[in-house]
């Protein structure tokens, strides 16, 4: 069985996209209680059963970082543990980040790194599919150089800027190596100009600079 976990609130353009792009037996819903009966979760129900597909759901409060997150993660693990008796085997798992509040985007998104599972952020017509490693958690995929290197990159857009902005942190060579590091994660663009070497976020780096940045500051 594959499952794909989303993020929900009305508005299901971002979710039926995720449902296009990403293969599911099952789809699981990280929702507020009060969406369970809106036109817009409905026809999402209505469009899995018809599928003949499974819809469940994870009753979550929006503003509340660490619920989103630990029913997550409990979901998951109780997903993949073995049942005595049951016949459904967990094949895959999926989360989609971009279909609720930012809050439980951001929940949704650092419980993919710390489970080790595909994370994905998908619109109509765009998938975006996050630097996440089967089995690798976030700890583990990118450095504390790295990270470092991530978030000063939304304010210093050349590699002499930010080897300058991060001079008393890390080396040079820690810059340089991180740079290259993450550019072949496809998390960084590097391009020469005139003015010299001009560097910026992708997408997926955009992304987990993002969240990370909210995430340490609360």
């Amino acid at each position: 069985m594959k499952i794909l976990i989303s993020t929900f609130e009305p508005g299901p353009e971002d979710l039926f996209a995720a449902m296009t792009a990403i293969g599911y037996d099952k789809l699981v819903l990280v929702m507020e209680e009060k969406h369970a009966s809106s036109k817009d979760f409905l026809s999402v129900k209505e469009a899995v059963e018809y599928s003949k597909g499974q819809i469940e759901s994870i009753i979550v409060s929006r503003y509340d970082f660490m619920d989103c997150f630990n029913k997550i993660v409990g979901y998951v693990a109780g997903s993949l543990a073995p049942r005595k008796g049951s016949k459904q085997t967990v094949d895959a798992i999926s989360i989609n980040i971009s279909c609720g509040s930012k809050i439980m985007s951001d929940a949704a998104m650092l419980a993919a790194f710390y489970l080790g599972v595909p994370g994905y952020y998908c619109r109509p017509g765009k998938t975006v599919r996050l630097p996440v490693l089967t089995g690798v958690t976030i700890k583990d995929r990118f450095s504390e150089p790295q990270l470092k290197v991530m978030k000063a990159l939304k304010k210093h857009g050349t590699v002499d800027a930010l080897e300058k902005a991060l001079s008393k942190e890390l080396s040079k060579s820690a810059v340089d190596r991180s740079l290259a590091e993450l550019r072949s994660m496809g998390m960084v663009k590097i391009n020469s100009t005139g003015s010299g070497l001009a560097t910026i976020l992708t997408e997926p780096g955009t992304i987990i600079a993002d969240t990370l940045e909210r995430f340490a500051s609360g």
